[in-house]
């Protein structure tokens, strides 16, 4: 019998993000006869522990800011240490930033190494282009927006392919999520419909769009409520929370619109909503949370620019609007939340979408099918 591939997956980060939530994805459901997975964290938080849990083998390192030259050549000695200490057969960068780490270090242990580009600056951020300068046997994208993004930098690059994360259907199942807990618990009357959005809190998420929206929606449709799902994360634009407090106060939408702070049973409030909105201004690279919505029955609205595309690719399993236009987004709410029918009909069809297209098991299967497949080309 064969050993299992040991891959030892490089996390830059501590705390739940999207690509976090990828990684954990991959190391809880790998076939322990086929991957053996191990972590190397780039600095500690609460995501280690998340891990840790799973009986997977952690090791942590604060590698600081990689202005810090010594200390990043630390960095990536303690990781050739820790290749070579537990026989790793390939490395896997979670992010571009991980990769700057993992993969010099998988360069001069000479191993196998990929890397998952989960976003992309379309101004082609400094770190991306670093990354993709150290050699990889392929560099995985979330979608074929992030894939295009990533070409422009390496035009010439053969190894670039297209893997969608994959949703945990146990996690987000509509027959065990608690969304009746959740509005008994936020003090929403049964008779009340729910719009939420979900999400790191940054502008470019379109929390502003979102809550223009409500207010045009309160308009005519009183009886409504919206949760703001998610908070301030990685100390980016630490304030901006504020500034949207302070907006719906301005408004008058005070006791309509609930910011319900960060939440790790995410799928627990989306059950909750009757519409679930994305309202990125900016492409998204994937869109996590429209597939945990489509998962969970619910009607989502999305913005038409980037991952949504791909994930909503007709209107009998959602619906894609213009980004920035909180007007258009208020129509489709008001149509939909008056037509329950039609909502019923989107998201059994959007179930069935996610389940046939963006399961765990789709993603894992393929990435260690790439891992054999890396090996077998050495």
């Amino acid at each position: 019998m064969k050993k299992p591939i040991r891959v030892l997956y490089i996390s830059p980060v501590a705390e739940r993000g999207g690509a976090e939530r990828v990684l954990y994805n991959l190391v809880k459901f790998h076939n322990r006869d086929v991957c053996e997975p191990f972590v190397f964290f780039l600095k500690d938080g609460p995501f280690v522990k998340e891990i840790l849990k799973l009986g997977i083998p952690v090791y942590v390192y604060d590698a600081g800011r990689l202005r810090y030259i010594w200390k990043y050549l630390q960095a990536v000695h303690k990781i050739i240490s820790f290749i070579k200490d537990k026989e790793i057969d390939i490395v896997h960068g979670n992010s571009s930033m991980g990769y700057i780490y993992g993969g010099l270090a998988a360069l001069i242990a000479k191993r196998r190494r990929v890397w998952f580009q989960h976003t992309c600056s379309r101004k082609f951020d400094m770190i991306d282009k670093i990354a993709t300068m150290i050699p990889s046997d392929y560099i995985i994208a979330n979608s074929f927006y992030t894939a295009s993004l990533q070409k422009r930098i390496s035009p010439d690059r053969k190894n670039i392919i297209v893997i969608y994360p994959g949703i945990d259907l146990s996690e987000f199942n509509p027959d065990t999520a608690k969304g009746k807990e959740i509005r008994d618990m936020l003090g929403i009357k049964p008779a009340e419909k729910v719009v939420g959005i979900v999400g790191r809190i940054q502008r470019w998420k379109g929390h502003a769009f979102f809550i223009d929206a409500a207010y045009r929606i309160k308009k005519v449709m009183p009886n409504i409520k919206f949760l703001i799902v998610g908070d301030e994360m990685f100390n980016i634009e630490t304030g901006y929370k504020n500034e949207l407090l302070n907006m719906t106060k301005s408004l008058g939408l005070e006791d309509s619109i609930v910011f319900t702070g960060f939440h790790e049973n995410v799928q627990d409030y989306i059950d909750a909503m009757d519409i679930l909105v994305h309202a990125s201004i900016n492409p998204e690279p994937f869109g996590f949370v429209i597939c945990e919505g489509m998962a969970l029955k619910k009607t989502v609205i999305a913005t038409d620019a980037g991952g949504p595309q791909e994930i909503i690719t007709g209107p009998e399993i959602g619906y894609l609007y213009e980004r920035g236009n909180s007007l258009k987004l208020a129509e489709l709410i008001i149509k939909f939340l008056n037509d329950p029918e039609e909502m019923e009909k989107v998201g059994i069809m959007a179930e069935k979408h996610i389940h046939e297209n963006f399961s765990v098991d789709k993603m894992v299967d393929k990435i260690e099918n790439l891992y054999r497949e890396m090996l077998e080309n050495k």
